[in-house]
């Protein structure tokens, strides 16, 4: 078997994977700055979804650190934030838009209804 074949259809799945796949189940409000940008000037929830790492070395002002995979043992800290306002805006960010995809699917399977994926971090306007 040729090694270079194996590793550049590993290569191509991860990145169908992480960058591809967010955004072709994204919302028209998914991935688009300006958005989340009216959103969060209009009192949105911010939730930075990566590491207590990746937080600590840069993050939206006001967002809060919810690691993506603990968004559903979270849960009454969310309550606490949104106020149990399941119409609240919600926006979610990460490094790329994967974890913040898997994070918003979250929020959604505990009843958030407007929840916004802005994708990666680097977008965000500092």
């Amino acid at each position: 078997m040729n090694w270079n074949l194996l590793i550049a259809a590993a290569l191509l799945l991860y990145i169908g994977y992480s960058v591809v796949l967010p955004r072709i189940t994204a919302s028209k409000e998914d991935f688009n700055p300006e958005v989340s940008y009216q959103l969060a000037k209009k009192g949105a929830l911010i939730i930075d979804v990566r590491s207590a790492q990746e937080y600590t070395s840069g993050h939206a002002e006001g967002a809060k650190n919810i690691v993506h995979n603990e968004i559903l043992s979270k849960k009454s800290e969310i309550e606490a934030l949104t106020q149990n306002d399941l119409s609240k805006t919600i926006i979610v960010y990460c490094a790329s838009g994967r974890r913040s995809s898997l994070a918003k699917k979250d929020l959604q399977s505990l009843g958030y209804t407007h929840v916004v994926n802005h994708g990666g971090f680097s977008s965000w306007k500092k």
